[in-house]
């Protein structure tokens, strides 16, 4: 998340900052996003409709329609232009009324620009004062760095705001909530003057990049955040300049009355380590792929296998199929925010569209889970009021969790020939500031399948809000819970420092090293199932008591910042001497449609893999409820029914038994059984749009024709929605709006009409289906 600067005092060692906010800023950021794509997309459904003539504004028909009206039959579409840099309108004829379907913005209000701006807005003199860039970031007149990266929060008031403003926003009550003056300037809560200013004013200071992040809610914390690698000894807040006596601890609990106070903090006494950021590819914590360990060292007789530095987010999407690092809304099959020990929370990710694509083909943008300057975070922390609208069921915080059952497993084989090394440099944010019932962890499961069956876990940290725990559990064919045990001693890592944690597994121990200091050692097999195991990474909240940490929704909504796993890089190491399998050719992706047959046909074992002596293991694993095979209740062991794998032939074979359009994911296992390390090989199907065999409607009623219309997940380009809907033969008084999704009936005839709808999904493929319409009771 974007942290604003905090202006340094004269002093070497300290620094004073004024509280600047920045989460509501970027929802700004993501409502214009969303105005310009609306506009886009209304500018193509417009110029689609091949029926629509063009008419113009007089002083005679100041809106155009009565001239609309009379050259266009009943049921037609037409447009009007409004002016010379003022965009269009178009409407439907709806029995003699002009219905408004869609608007086109003009490049007086708004220039909207494909590439790398999505949206600018121009002041009278043709200035741009606003840019939102194609990563959704907001920049402002004056302003050398985008508004997310220097801002931290909103309020609810707003200082020195311009009577001729060209920008206006209030809240329920009237207060003014974001002001741009005619001069450009941005006015936001809590900050006296403009953003720009105070931005100038801490810059020419010489910020030293502390920032203070949190919500402007009474009774939310505010944090005091140094740059990555800092510690310091002492806190003061202050307010207006004057210390708040006894606050001075990291954090400060926002009073009443400093809503309208400036809001600081005297940071001393700072010192700490660097981490070095490696960005170049290369390396993964300055060790080549495929290169030996160091002699002398704990890694003498391995060599790196695989891992990830975290340059980029390489995650599984509706746009990234092979996305090496596969998301989940929570762990154990089927993958969805629990609604037991996990119920209030839910995991997301920033190409998540929403629950069931709740925010119709538009990622939702969650920012909780992230890669930045080379390291990935994964933050649980309360939701906002909006975000909360994009998951399943009643939930309270977001979480994050990564697998690399996409990417690489492990193999835990004979002590003396076959252990193997997993690695994490990570840092947890502090005890102190974590609210109960965090939950973080860095473990592992057996790879085959990817759930609770039949599997050996480990968790390397297994975390509370305080403290690291470390244990092992086993579990059953059926998934149930076999026995489980402790891997030994509890540690203090969350105080904010990155660490290397490290752990050595085979079928006889488990070593675990922090910062290459042996820490614990405990005899015990951890690859019983004797198969591949992968990584995991989540930050939880765990809705119960764990270890004596007992959940508190007050703590998590005091505490907004949440708890945040940074990993600065994962490495897995192999016994020098064996292999590490990989596929060498792809196995080719299938497109179907909607109750068609699909077969894909796996190379021979030796083009695949290159050799004939490999284990192999097909499965799916399950990402959304809202893709074929996905369940809210219902798990599968390892493919689901309509699934199945001749081992003889080669084929996965996808019969029409499917309920769901969108896309299956297929994770193909190749093996040793050595403490040789492995990729799998990944393919998909495509399954296309599914459109429903009726519908009904009353007289005078809308119907969400988006969501009866299933493409599951392939709905997006990543930025904005490319899921098409067409209709024709509608009766008179029905319209389709292609903005809003909904079917319209408006005095409709009771009765049964057939129309015709098409479907296409966002890879391109489509359906078209004639359907009657029931209108009436």
């Amino acid at each position: 998340m974007a942290k604003s600067s905090l202006s340094a005092d004269s002093a070497a060692d300290s620094a004073d900052a004024a509280f600047k906010f920045s989460r509501q800023a970027k929802a700004v950021s993501v409502v214009a996003t969303d105005a310009a794509e609306r506009a886009e997309v209304a500018l193509k459904n417009t110029q689609n409709i091949a029926d629509a003539n063009t008419y113009y504004t007089t002083p005679e028909d100041p809106d155009g329609t009565i001239a609309g009206l009379a050259g266009t039959p009943d049921g037609k579409s037409f447009r009007v232009g409004l002016g010379p840099g003022k965009g269009s309108k178009t409407y439907v004829n709806n029995n003699g009324v002009a219905l408004e379907i869609s608007q086109t913005v003009g490049a007086d209000v708004i220039n909207f620009i494909t590439g790398e701006k999505l949206l600018t807005a121009k002041d009278s003199n043709g200035s741009d004062y606003l840019i939102v860039d194609s990563r959704a970031r907001l920049w402002l007149s004056g302003l050398k760095r985008s508004v997310q990266a220097m801002l931290s929060e909103l309020s609810d008031a707003v200082f020195n705001s311009s009577s001729s403003d060209i920008l206006n926003l209030k809240d329920d009550a009237g207060n003014d909530v974001i002001v741009v003056s005619a001069k450009g300037g941005l006015y936001l809560p809590g900050i006296k003057g403009s953003v720009q200013d105070a931005i100038k004013k801490a810059a020419a200071s010489g910020s030293q990049g502390i920032t203070i992040a949190g919500r402007m809610s009474v009774g939310s914390a505010l944090y005091a955040v140094l740059p990555e690698g800092l510690f310091a000894s002492d806190y003061q807040w202050q307010r207006d300049g004057i210390n708040i006596t006894g606050e001075t601890r990291p954090f400060y609990i926002l009073q009443a009355s400093d809503l309208s106070k400036s809001i600081s903090c005297k940071v001393s006494g700072i010192t700490g380590g660097v981490r070095a950021v490696d960005a170049s590819g290369v390396t993964i914590g300055g060790v080549a792929m495929e290169s030996p360990g160091a002699v002398g060292t704990l890694y003498e007789g391995f060599t790196l296998s695989a891992g990830d530095d975290f340059n980029t987010l390489d995650i599984l999407s509706p746009t990234n199929p092979l996305g090496r690092w596969i998301t989940t809304r929570t762990y154990l099959n089927p993958p969805r925010g629990s609604d037991t020990i996990l119920g209030t929370m839910y995991d997301a990710d920033p190409a998540f569209t929403g629950f069931k694509d709740s925010n119709r083909g538009v990622p939702v943008a969650f920012d909780n889970m992230r890669a930045e300057n080379s390291v990935l975070r994964l933050q649980a922390r309360a939701a906002t009021a909006d975000e909360r609208r994009h998951v399943q069921g009643n939930r309270n915080e977001l979480a994050a969790m990564l697998s690399s059952v996409g990417a690489f497993s492990f193999f835990a084989g004979e002590m003396g020939s076959g252990e193997c090394i997993i690695e994490w440099l990570a840092m947890f944010t502090p005890a102190e500031t974590n609210p109960v019932g965090w939950h973080p962890s860095l473990w592992t499961q057996s790879s085959l399948p990817s759930y609770t069956y039949g599997s050996d876990e480990i968790d390397v940290v297994e975390g509370i809000s305080q403290l690291a725990t470390c244990n092992w559990n086993r579990w059953r064919p059926d998934g149930s819970h076999q026995s489980g045990g402790s891997l030994g001693s509890d540690k203090p890592l969350m105080d904010g420092r990155y660490r290397k944690i490290t752990a050595v597994l085979s079928k006889s121990e488990v070593r675990i090293y922090i910062d290459d200091v042996l820490t614990d050692t405990t005899k015990t097999n951890v690859n019983t199932n004797n198969e591949p195991g992968y990584l995991l990474m989540s930050s939880h909240v765990y809705a119960g008591n764990f270890r004596g940490d007992i959940y508190d929704q007050a703590a998590w909504n005091k505490f907004t910042e949440g708890g945040t796993i940074s990993i600065d890089w994962c490495r897995v190491w192999r016994k020098t001497g064996t292999s590490h399998i990989k596929p060498l050719v792809p196995v080719h992706p299938a497109n179907i449609n909607f109750g068609e047959q699909a077969v894909l046909t796996l190379p021979s074992m030796a083009s695949l893999w290159g050799r004939d002596d490999i284990n192999e293991f097909v499965q799916c694993v399950m990402v959304e409820e809202n893709e074929p095979g996905g369940s809210h209740t219902t798990p599968y062991n390892t493919l689901p029914p309509f699934v199945r794998y001749d081992s003889q032939t080669r084929q996965i074979t996808v019969s029409p038994g499917y309920e769901k359009a969108g896309r299956l994911n297929v994770v193909v296992y190749g093996y040793l059984t050595d403490g040789s390390s492995s990729e799998p090989a990944r393919t998909y199907v495509n399954i296309g749009p599914h459109i429903p065999d009726a519908l009904a409607i009353g007289e005078n009623a809308s119907f969400d024709l988006y969501a009866a219309c299933d493409c599951g997940v392939l709905v997006t380009d990543g930025i904005r929605c490319t899921k098409f809907i067409s209709v024709s033969g509608l009766p008179a008084g029905m319209i389709y709006n292609p903005l809003s999704g909904l079917l319209m009936s408006s005095g409709v005839t009771p009765g049964i009409y057939p129309v015709t709808l098409q479907c296409i999904n966002s890879v391109g493929q489509q359906a078209t289906k004639t359907i009657n319409i029931t209108v009436g009771d």
